[in-house]
């Protein structure tokens, strides 16, 4: 059981006894009550328990890749990818793409969050040795060279990758320069 649970069970558990004296003071049956309001507690407590888990559930498959390439790409996920490694262990996903590839390229400086911008330094400075695999994975393949190209960019200025089924990816570009 969580910390939240029993924080929740507790606290509602509390307020019921605190009720069920002053029942009892007027000759009320206390015990019913307080049975009944326990039984309350512990199924709003799993309520809660369970909204946080799925909340929590859905955040972190959004960190770590699950999210679609359509998903919002911000400030957060980007650091949140290179901060988790799941950024630079893109590289083996990235060599298996095929010659189908669906590029599509997302520029830091359409993204929100760029408030976050010294916290986005500090991961990539923190990746940098492991960012290195990842730049070469990137350049091994020609299609996403070809897309980097085009937009005037290198593999060097990637720093986010997000992937949705088969061939279709989103890399997000670092032209901050």
């Amino acid at each position: 059981m969580t910390n939240l649970a029993k924080s929740t069970i507790a606290a509602v558990l509390a307020g019921s006894l605190g009720t069920a004296a002053v029942a009892g003071s007027v000759g009320a049956d206390v015990e019913a009550d307080a049975t009944g309001a326990a039984s309350g507690a512990a199924q709003t407590a799993q309520s809660g328990a369970s909204q946080v888990n799925n909340a929590v559930t859905s955040t972190a498959q959004d960190v770590q890749g699950g999210a679609s390439a359509d998903a919002q790409v911000n400030y957060g996920t980007v650091i949140s990818g290179l901060n988790s490694g799941t950024t630079a262990g893109a590289a083996a996903e990235i060599k298996a793409l095929g010659a189908d590839v669906t590029v599509d390229t997302v520029l830091l400086s359409e993204i929100e969050g760029a408030e976050r911008a010294n916290a986005l330094d500090t991961a990539l400075n923190a990746q940098a040795n492991v960012m290195a695999g990842f730049h070469d994975a990137i350049e091994a393949n020609s299609e996403l060279t070809a897309a980097l190209e085009e937009e005037g960019f290198a593999a060097d200025d990637v720093v986010g990758f997000e992937s949705e089924g088969e061939g279709d990816v989103t890399l997000v570009i670092d032209d901050r320069a």
